[in-house]
């Protein structure tokens, strides 16, 4: 498509303006799982949390210097982008331990709910197989515009799940009680919150058929999916376990 009769392109001084929205979305979503819980947290979790939260600062910052003709800044932080991008990704592995560590606290005291630790690590490596290939192709086609840009933003769709999940079970806390809630309809809207906005973009920038915008769309279903799925798997649940071994 040419740029010249591109959606994305014509909006481009108001792109960064659109890219609010899943970076707040993301921000309600982990703030209750977060904050007032933060001086416990443990040193993991807020490199995670902040990293996150610089890269989606990021994908606002780079269309305003866009939008501004700073093109000068732009390139000099895409180069940092990198780093921040690189950091998400380890930023995400080295919670598999804090993962593995509570499966087999809740393994020790006969809990079903062991498994659904290793399975998580399935669907996180889900998400990160995604955001990977978006900034592999975003760095890719960096002297073309419209697919720098597109990989770029549909990225936020890609990681987006742990947080606006995190914050839709706790909705569902509030409405149904903690004890009672409904898992399977907290991810039905966890689903459609983020593949409905991912939606709402290609709807906006006129990217239907664009690859970056149906892994956007299906990539929180799978994730859920591989979730239940490998969490029921005997085989996935020692394998995991015996890959990432927890310090003792």
């Amino acid at each position: 498509m040419n740029n010249t009769q591109s959606k994305l392109y014509l909006a481009q001084n108001d792109l960064y303006k659109w890219l609010f929205v899943p970076f707040i979305m993301m921000q309600v979503g982990i703030f209750a799982d977060y904050w007032p819980d933060f001086i416990n947290k443990n040193w993991g979790v807020h490199i995670h949390y902040w990293l996150g939260t610089a890269w989606f600062t990021f994908l606002i910052i780079q269309p305003y210097f866009i939008a501004k003709k700073k093109l000068e800044q732009h390139r000099f932080y895409g180069m940092v982008g990198l780093f921040i991008a690189g950091g998400v990704v380890f930023g995400m592995i080295t919670l598999y331990e804090h993962d593995i560590r509570h499966g087999l606290n809740a393994e020790a005291e006969g809990s079903l709910d062991a498994r659904y630790y290793t399975g998580g690590i399935m669907m996180q490596n889900i998400l990160l197989t995604g955001f990977i290939i978006a900034i592999l192709m975003g760095i890719k086609h960096r002297k073309n515009y419209e697919e720098h840009a597109w990989w770029l933003i549909c990225s936020t769709f890609y990681v987006m799940l742990p947080a606006v999940g995190r914050g839709m079970m706790k909705i569902f806390m509030i409405i149904q009680g903690t004890n009672e809630i409904d898992y399977f309809l907290s991810n039905i809207f966890t689903c459609i919150a983020i593949s409905g906005c991912a939606a709402v973009f290609a709807w906006r920038f006129d990217k239907w058929r664009h690859p970056a915008t149906w892994i956007a769309i299906i990539i929180t279903p799978l994730a859920y999916w591989s979730y239940d799925f490998f969490a029921q798997q005997d085989w996935h649940h020692e394998l995991i376990k015996t890959i990432i071994k927890p310090d003792s």
